[in-house]
Parts: structure tokens; sequence; C-alpha cells
């Protein structure tokens, strides 16, 4: 899950090369864990969201296989959980990551900002 983390905080930060916000949060709802990476970059384009999790889809001009985010879903998946995107195009991406927790937890719904702040242009 480290390198799912590290995929879904590096992917962004190179999306925004003039600088911005990326904020992280990760809390509990219900009986799971889920995890939310949102950037103030570019956002993705709508035709290409359904397409993100797709093995050697890309949008980078200059480099990149195209892989990360389709191995990034199967380890999510191995764990029995799903990530999913939203996006506007020109504004943000937000990428939330939702997998189970395997302790008894309270029903009551709370998610804790663990992280945010500015990537220096």
């Amino acid at each position: 899950m480290f390198e799912v983390v590290v995929s879904l905080i590096k992917n962004p930060v190179e999306a925004m090369p003039d600088g911005g916000d990326l904020d992280i949060s990760c809390g509990r709802i219900e009986k799971n864990v889920v995890i939310k990476i949102k950037d103030s970059g570019l956002g993705v384009n709508p035709e290409n969201v359904s397409q993100l999790f797709t093995p050697f889809f890309t949008t980078k001009l200059v480099s990149g296989a195209g892989l990360w985010l389709a191995t990034t879903r199967k380890i999510i998946n191995e764990h029995g959980g799903s990530i999913f995107v939203t996006s506007e195009s020109g504004l943000s991406a937000t990428f939330t990551i939702n997998l189970p927790f395997n302790q008894s937890i309270p029903t009551a719904s709370s998610v804790t900002e663990i992280g945010s702040g500015s990537i220096p242009a």
C-alpha cells in the first residue's frame, strides 16, 4: 500500500509543474478506510477518465508507460478495495481509495485530514 500512496502523490506533483495544492485525507467511513488525494492541477479530460486504469494508457507527452494506475488498481483490488477518480477538466482531480477495515469499529462516519500543502513552483 505504501507504493500505491507514493504513486498517487508523485503523479499529481508531476502534473503541477508550476506548483499547486495537494490535499491528502484519511479516515474511516463505516467499515472502510477511505484515502483521498486531491490536487489543484489541470484535472483529467472527461473522455480520458474511463481509460485511466487501462494498462498502457497515458496522457503524458514526454514519459510514462501508462502502467502506474493499472498497477495501483490491481494492488488495491488484491486488498479487497476499490479506487475511483473524479475530475473537473482544468481544475483538479481527486483519487479515492476504499479499503476494508478488518477490526470492529464504530459505525459513525468520520474523515480526518492528515496533510495538505502547496507544491512550490
